[in-house]
């Protein structure tokens, strides 16, 4: 089934584009409040000096107690990756890398918030910027034997684009798609969430 209709997701996650408070003496402080607002899944991003630090053995250390301490409390960490240009083939090996160091730590999934308007040109490409998602994909979920899980903006569930979506993305098998509605309008929300209700009916089950 697309992940748009799975049954499985549990509601209550949160982006955390800044884990330093995470990282440090003050995270069980931060995890506390954390439960407290109802956040169950917590998908954690970390600068490109983080990455490097992490991989040391102090920093491997401090990850693994995170993760720990996550597990302790009922919640799930996701490794959130978020570079667009990792969806390029010649960029994409350095963002696999990162996945076989990590995977294996403890993380509950990886979560790909790649995006791919965010590379320049990318209106007239989307097709094909899509397409590269797709593969990105699947080259991630191979590398994590972890569930994977995107976060993806409406126009790519619609028309042309949200044929390439059901057609690449089902046999992928991912967790699910967080699609990115950025409205305080009830109703605007609504209209740009049609082409996710058509992809739930016409791939979902």
């Amino acid at each position: 089934s697309l992940p748009a209709a799975n049954a499985q997701y549990r509601p209550g996650g949160v982006y955390i584009w800044n884990t330093s408070a995470l990282l440090s003496e003050s995270r069980e402080t931060e995890l506390a409040k954390l439960s407290r607002e109802g956040f169950r899944q917590l998908l954690l991003s970390f600068t490109a000096a983080q990455l490097r630090e992490l991989t040391e053995p102090r920093g491997r250390r401090a990850l693994q107690e995170l993760l720990a301490a996550v597990s302790a409390r009922g919640m799930r960490a996701d490794l959130l990756l978020g570079d667009p240009y990792w969806l390029l083939p010649d960029k994409r090996a350095g963002l696999v890398e990162i996945v076989k160091k990590f995977a294996g730590l403890g993380f509950g999934g990886v979560h790909l918030d790649l995006e791919p308007d965010a590379l320049p040109g990318s209106q007239p490409r989307r097709a094909e910027l899509l397409e590269a998602l797709a593969d990105t994909v699947a080259e991630v979920k191979a590398a994590a034997a972890l569930p994977v899980s995107l976060s993806i903006h409406p126009r790519y569930l619609d028309g042309n684009l949200g044929g390439i979506f059901r057609r690449r993305f089902a046999p992928l098998g991912i967790e699910y798609a967080a699609v990115m509605l950025y409205s305080t309008d009830g109703s605007a929300a609504g209209q740009a969430a049609r082409p996710v209700r058509r992809i739930m009916m016409c791939g979902g089950g």
